[in-house]
């Protein structure tokens, strides 16, 4: 049961074993309110999240909290600068069993905070915090003995700015570094360099390295450090690689459950050439059931690659969303609609009529299927008739999702067309918890339909979102036409 302190306009959530606090004023005021409850000694989470945090109530706060129970202390987004170094650091000193995660905030040149860190803790986040070189400034004598074996560096360009390396000489002086997260980094391939350089003969299992520009060129150097011990693996998605994923990909092909190649550059001729270095491998070998080649311009040419590569893996699920698919999408998901169960079409040109087909191809086949999102694609009002049969076809399918499709012409069948939203909504009704219609552009007679329909269901369905043109609801509240058992209604203008 929740205990009832702090402010009510506070976004604060206090149970017996963890405080809360979201988007709020934390001051003199606040700790006077709440300062029975960090006396309580039975916390074992304190959390701030992008709340006004000064550094005297910081102080009054942990004097006032008794930290023998407490576990974990966050304090994310709270402007935290330079000024509270001495003051963390000695924190950390004295409290070595609390894990405390302060990222997101500003502790550009805080080399005693970063220092503490690796002293006292396993488990070290300085993420997006403005660090530069001075933060690594003297923790020589620091590094040898320090017990950190996981530090996310992330989203701190200034750390390799102009080429440099340091955080990479540092991250290989660590003996017990196993988890290292450089990712948003903008490093180049000069950070993919320095990684191979300094950490090829590392204990280092795993660099994250997302987003950081790296092109071919540095993807070969990565390719040597993956070599170098089996069990590495690294994240490379959002980074211009293009043809070098013929090399990474199927090394990590077999050593990771998921992989992202999101955003890679890849095209319909580097995907055949990937398929052809996999297809040399042992599918045995292939523990990646989770590929992610989103935002990749593959078009039909690719996709057809794609089947290839179902071929031969079928039960591999992907994530297909903005490659510029149109008449391969069908193919696809009868490969997929018998082994996966959640499916990602959304934003490509799938049309009435190949929606049409992937119902109709599928009529009589087992199907897994939960989830199918087909937002933002070029889906018509006429489609109607085949999301509610597609709908039909697949009995387990909790979520079908077509927000962001242009459903504004006036059908060819107006009456038609209303009795198919009808049985639409009605089977959604049946199954989802919120029905999301924003960006469709429907009026308001089918808005009317979508309430009628939602009658016959009124508990299964808490929210509906919808984007509707205000001056269409005159005579009647939007409510009005909606059970009151559909708690939510979230109006969008259209």
């Amino acid at each position: 049961m929740p205990v009832s302190v702090g402010r009510k306009r506070a976004y604060f959530e206090a149970f017996k074993d963890c405080v809360e606090v979201f988007s709020d004023t934390v001051d003199e005021e606040w700790v006077d309110e709440n300062a029975d409850l960090l006396k309580l000694g039975a916390l074992d989470r304190i959390t701030f999240v992008a709340c006004s945090l000064t550094l005297p109530v910081f102080t009054e706060i942990c004097r006032l909290t008794r930290w023998n129970s407490v576990l974990n202390l966050n304090l994310i987004d709270c402007s935290i600068d330079s000024t509270w170094g001495p003051t963390l650091a000695q924190f950390i000193a004295e409290h070595p069993h609390v894990k405390v995660e302060m990222p997101e905030n500003a502790l550009s040149g805080c080399n005693e905070v970063v220092g503490a860190f690796l002293t006292h803790h396993r488990v070290v986040n300085l993420s997006a915090n403005e660090l530069t070189l001075a933060s690594l400034e003297g923790l020589e004598s620091v590094v040898a003995d320090s017990p950190t074996c996981s530090l996310d560096l992330s989203d701190n360009p200034e750390l390799v700015k102009n080429q440099e390396v340091t955080p990479i000489i540092l991250a290989s002086k660590l003996t017990h570094l196993r988890y290292l997260e450089l990712s948003y980094m903008s490093g180049g391939n000069s950070l993919a360099i320095a990684v191979n350089q300094y950490l090829k003969d590392s204990q280092v299992q795993f660099v994250g390295l997302r987003s950081n520009q790296i092109n071919a060129f540095g993807a070969f150097h990565l390719n040597e450090f993956l070599t170098k011990n089996r069990n590495r693996t690294i994240t490379i998605d959002s980074n211009p690689i293009g043809g070098a994923v013929q090399v990474l990909g199927p090394i990590l092909m077999q050593r990771v459950d998921r992989l992202s190649l999101n955003h890679c550059r890849l095209n319909s001729e580097i995907m055949r050439l990937f398929v052809l270095a996999l297809r040399e491998l042992n599918s045995l070998d292939i523990t990646c059931r989770h590929l992610d080649l989103s935002e990749n311009k593959l078009h039909d040419g690719g996709g057809e690659h794609v089947i290839d590569l179902l071929n031969f893996l079928p039960a591999l699920e992907l994530n297909l969303a903005s490659c510029h698919l149109a008449s391969t999408l069908p193919t696809i998901f009868s490969h997929l609609v018998l082994h996966q169960q959640v499916i990602n079409f959304s934003d490509n040109m799938l049309e009435d009529h190949l929606l049409a087909k992937m119902w109709q191809d599928n009529l009589g086949k087992e199907k897994r299927v939960v989830q199918l999102s087909l937002h933002s694609n070029m889906l018509t009002i006429e489609s109607i008739e085949h999301l509610a049969k597609l709908l039909f076809c697949n009995p387990q399918m909790q979520k079908i999702d077509f927000h962001d499709n242009d459903f504004s012409d006036e059908p060819t069948d107006p009456f038609e067309t209303k009795i198919q939203l009808y049985h639409l909504v009605e089977e959604l009704g049946k199954r989802a918890l919120t029905l999301d219609f924003r960006g469709t552009q429907i009026d308001a007679e089918k808005v009317t339909w979508i309430g009628l329909a939602l009658f016959k269901h009124p508990h299964q369905v808490g929210k509906v979102l919808l984007s509707y043109k205000p001056d269409c609801w005159a005579e009647q509240p939007i409510e009005f036409y909606f059970p009151y058992n559909v708690k939510i209604v979230e109006m969008i203008s259209a």
